[in-house]
């Protein structure tokens, strides 16, 4: 059952029965029914407090979240769903899991972080990747010979200082 309502509204009853309000190419009705395909126009009238709640899309998978669920990325600016979303202490941001790299400490494989691809791209000298695997650079324990990183113990300096891979 649909019932007319002539404009938008800042407040909203509690409304137990007809609880979806649904604003749709200039209309706008109350009604007792959910309709999953109208999820960008609805909002839910189930607060005492005469607020709503809406929908947000997850900017990665597109699925729909309530607007007090899944999570917000200062990163990305948007909103993400839990399947969609890992948090990344170095960027401080939950960011989307299918562009994260998994980002080691230390070759121990024991700790590590998410950061996003665009983030590693940028920040090439935060970053080395070793065989398949990322890091957070330690000079100390790492060394960058013709834009390769190598573990400095697993190379060889020559008579001339010069580090070199030991074959």
């Amino acid at each position: 059952m649909k019932i007319p309502v002539k404009s938008d509204y800042d407040w909203f009853p509690y409304l137990d029965s007809f609880r979806y309000f649904y604003r749709l190419e200039g209309h706008s009705y109350l009604s007792n029914v959910y309709n999953d395909n109208l999820k960008d126009c609805i909002r839910f009238l189930s607060d005492s407090d005469g607020s709503y709640i809406s929908y947000n899309a997850c900017c990665c998978c597109g699925t729909h979240i309530l607007s007090d669920e899944g999570m917000w990325s200062d990163y990305l600016d948007d909103y993400l769903c839990d399947n969609c979303a890992t948090y990344s202490e170095y960027q401080d941001s939950y960011i989307a899991i299918d562009t994260a790299v998994k980002v080691f400490y230390d070759r121990s494989f024991d700790t590590y972080d998410y950061v996003d691809q665009d983030c590693v791209d940028a920040a090439f000298d935060s970053f080395a990747n070793i065989g398949d695997d990322w890091f957070f650079i330690d000079n100390e324990e790492m060394i960058k010979i013709d834009d390769n990183w190598y573990w400095i113990d697993e190379c060889e300096c020559d008579e001339n200082g010069e580090y070199k891979p030991i074959e």
